[in-house]
């Protein structure tokens, strides 16, 4: 009876330990199920996950270029709003009086700004601003004459020339002009006698600084050496803004 009773008993455990091993088998068999359907949604989601990244990649490098293009731009903007402030101080017309051979001739300058400044509110392409910085300068009309003969005048036109906004100087040059042109900036005329080349530079320099800086908004005077091209004399002249 015994013997019946540990077996009995014998059964019952194996049977119990079967029913376990049989639960972790189907436990371990799920567990791996839900691990091999994570790993498949991650595989199915990766060409995702790589996109959106890309795109949120491509989106901060357009913003960070899109500043750089907006921060170059305002500098040009500035570049070109200081240029047309130089040039309107230049811009207009001059006369002066000459003295060759001891005969006195009149001359005329008469400076022209190329484009006029942009005043709109638009923002602008940066090509748009490249190109007026570009195609920014000074058309100029000479004219000299005795002043005795009206129709003794004679003149020329050059075109493109830009000042030199550190020094006050421009040079005048152009194959339909025989004559080359030096122009110094100046805020009066000497009365007694012409400055020396060196005063001339430095009181330029001078002139250009206060146009830069907005304490002068039109330059009253220009000094001017004249080299013709058939003789090594140079000719001075000073003449004085009429408009």
């Amino acid at each position: 009876m015994n013997y019946f009773k540990n077996n009995k008993t014998h059964l019952k455990n194996l049977t119990t330990l079967n029913i376990r091993n049989n639960m972790k088998y189907i436990l371990y068999t799920f567990i791996l199920f839900l691990f091999s359907l994570q790993s498949a949604c991650d595989k199915t989601s990766s060409p995702e996950k790589a996109k959106a990244r890309a795109a949120a990649e491509g989106e901060a490098q357009k913003e960070v270029e899109n500043k750089n293009l907006s921060q170059k731009s305002q500098a040009m903007e500035s570049e070109l709003a200081s240029r047309n402030k130089f040039y309107s101080a230049l811009e207009g017309e001059y006369e002066g009086t000459i003295k060759i051979s001891n005969q006195s001739y009149k001359i005329k300058l008469i400076f022209a700004r190329s484009i006029p400044a942009y005043n709109g509110e638009r923002t602008r392409q940066l090509s748009e601003i490249e190109t007026e910085l570009n195609s920014l300068y000074f058309n100029t009309k000479i004219v000299q004459w005795h002043p005795a003969d009206l129709s003794s005048a004679v003149g020329c036109q050059i075109t493109g020339s830009r000042p030199n906004m550190e020094t006050g100087i421009m040079t005048l040059s152009s194959t339909e002009c025989s004559n080359f042109y030096q122009i110094y900036f100046s805020e009066n005329q000497p009365d007694d006698k012409a400055l020396s080349q060196q005063q001339t530079m430095d009181q330029a320099k001078i002139i250009s600084y206060k146009v830069k800086n907005g304490s002068l908004d039109s330059i009253p005077f220009i000094m001017g050496q004249i080299q013709p091209a058939n003789n090594a004399i140079k000719y001075t002249f000073y003449a004085k803004r009429i408009k």
